[in-house]
């Protein structure tokens, strides 16, 4: 199977063989992955179902898509001939046609039809219909068989359908003169290459009287007979040992107008068995040439490898399945239920059998060595490209750093320009509120903090200082003084005072004169440390909270 496609599983039951093929359409041409016949041992559903699996497991194409043949006794072909008739009309027509068929054997009909050909006869302009009906009973034991395999019916339709695409694939529509003859269990059919179109003729089975195999084989041989008559070149020894007239006619209704020629008419056989004694018989009875059907044309066997002979040996046993394939994925004689009646798309193959050349695969490896070398030079380059930036830009911090740094103090500026933009002194520098407090602060009075902050759109000061004095009224005195500018300055208000703090500090001072002069003698004689006395002050410590006022 190529990775990559679905495709489709073709099943032939019209033999005494279960065949199988595995394919799928791809543009112009028909590909076959995988092929395979096995003996029916009965036909029984049960029995057919099984074998149909055991063929299914190598593939491992569970849950596919599948196309079927119906054939048998009960399976029959009407070709109809209408004027031209618009498709949308032409349903309704040969449904009308059909009705008075009824029932066959006392059993429901299904049907479908489609158009094989239009051409022109003489002077009127004619469309041939082929339809086809079968049994419904027949129709679901096919659907109910596919659903115990675990396969989609996508399409159930009949032999002639697929013979039709089958041979368009391998033997192409052109001008010529063609027949095919195509051997099936029970029924053969009869093909023939119309107006440039292949196109559905005859179907025939084998009389009562006779053997089943005999018995197709003499009908095949009338057949040709038939057909060289009405389409090959004029003989009149063998136009004379026509059997008789009411012969002639019934030809006659099936091939439309007479048609003779010079050229030779070509035969191509396909089928299960006698192939060759009917080849024989052909050219001894008639003196015409027929050739079995091979692979040609748009056929891709490329999938199959060394199987490829094979299926080329077993070839004709395996048109009509070939067929399936390609009426899967166009629009023609469908039997199933309209649920089903669902043409498969055409998916994209992704063929890799050329691996299998040695020369490709060198070239294969080649174009992988030089990918691998590309992608390992451009790592190399892109890698030196990163050091060099990562070292240009260890040389760019140490000015990306200063750069920053000098961006958050104009931010700073900004922030400070914009406070004082907004605060009600903003005619008043900070310079003028320090000589402020200068002039207000005695001299015995030191502050020790000033902090200005913002707090619900007001700018709060806070000052911490203390007054040391010789004794606490002093010291109240002086605090007392500068609290009172401090009320009566224009800048603050709102002015709080918290509690006072009171303490007593001891601090040193020289000796008097006269301590000193005492003490001179014995300065002189032995070094001592100059005199000094103590001396207790008041510590008054205080903390004041105001508000900036608006002037």
């Amino acid at each position: 199977m190529i990775f990559g496609s679905a495709g489709i599983i073709a099943v032939d039951l019209d033999s005494n063989q279960l065949r199988l093929i595995h394919g799928s359409v791809s543009g112009p041409s028909l590909k076959v992955y995988d092929f395979a016949a096995q003996e029916l041992f009965t036909a029984n559903p049960e029995n057919v179902a099984q074998q149909l699996e055991i063929l299914l497991r190598p593939w491992r194409v569970g849950a596919s898509s599948a196309a079927l043949v119906l054939s048998g006794p009960e399976v029959v072909h009407r070709v109809l001939e209408f004027p031209p008739i618009p498709l949308k009309e032409l349903g309704a027509v040969v449904g009308r046609e059909i009705r008075h068929l009824g029932e066959i054997g006392g059993k429901e009909l299904v049907f479908d039809w489609e158009v094989i050909e239009e051409a022109q006869a003489g002077n009127l302009e004619q469309m041939r219909v082929l339809v086809a009906l079968a049994p419904k009973s027949q129709v679901d034991a096919t659907l109910e068989l596919l659903r115990r395999c675990r396969l989609k019916p996508a399409l159930i339709t009949t032999t002639p359908i697929s013979l039709l695409r089958s041979l368009k694939y391998i033997r192409g529509e052109r001008a010529g003169l063609e027949v095919a003859l195509y051997l099936g269990r029970q029924q053969g059919y009869l093909l023939g290459l119309r107006h440039g179109a292949w196109s559905f003729l005859r179907e025939f089975s084998s009389r009562s009287s006779e053997a089943e195999g005999e018995g197709l084989l003499e009908e095949a041989v009338r057949e040709a007979r038939r057909a060289l008559l009405y389409y090959g070149p004029e003989n009149p020894q063998r136009d004379q040992a026509f059997e008789h007239v009411r012969e002639a006619r019934r030809a006659l209704r099936y091939y439309g107008q007479r048609q003779r020629g010079e050229q030779k008419i070509t035969f191509v056989l396909g089928g299960e068995n006698r192939l060759e004694a009917l080849s024989v018989r052909l050219q001894r009875e008639l003196g015409v040439a027929a050739e079995i059907a091979r692979p040609a044309g748009s056929l891709d066997l490329d999938s199959l490898g060394k199987r490829a002979s094979s299926f080329r040996e077993a070839f004709p046993a395996f048109l009509s399945a070939l067929g399936l394939i390609a009426a899967s994925a166009q629009r023609g004689i469908n039997l199933a239920p309209k649920v089903s009646r669902k043409a498969v798309a055409r998916q994209l193959d992704f063929d890799i059998s050329f691996f299998q050349r040695p020369v490709w695969l060198l070239a294969l490896f080649l174009l992988l060595v030089g990918v691998q070398g590309t992608l390992a030079w451009s790592e190399s380059k892109y890698r030196r490209l990163l050091e060099e930036r990562i070292s240009l830009y260890a040389q760019w911090i140490p000015v990306a750093q200063a750069a920053e740094d000098s961006r958050a103090l104009h931010e700073n500026e900004k922030l400070l320009h914009g406070a004082l933009g907004e605060n009600p002194l903003a005619d008043t520098s900070w310079v003028v509120l320090f000589k402020t407090f200068s002039r207000l602060v005695p001299p015995d009075l030191v502050l020790h903090a000033l902090s200005v902050r913002r707090d619900q759109g007001k700018w709060q000061v806070a000052l911490k200082g203390e007054v040391i004095s010789v004794d606490l009224y002093s010291a109240q005195v002086a605090f007392h003084r500068f609290y009172q500018s401090l009320k009566s300055s224009r800048g603050l208000e709102g002015i709080e005072l918290l509690p006072l703090h009171v303490s007593t500090v001891t601090e040193t001072a020289p000796a008097s004169a006269k301590v000193v002069a005492a003490n001179a003698k014995a300065a002189e004689s032995e070094k001592v440390e100059a005199p000094t006395t103590e001396i207790k002050k008041t510590k008054l410590q205080f903390e004041l909270r105001a508000n900036l006022s608006g002037k």
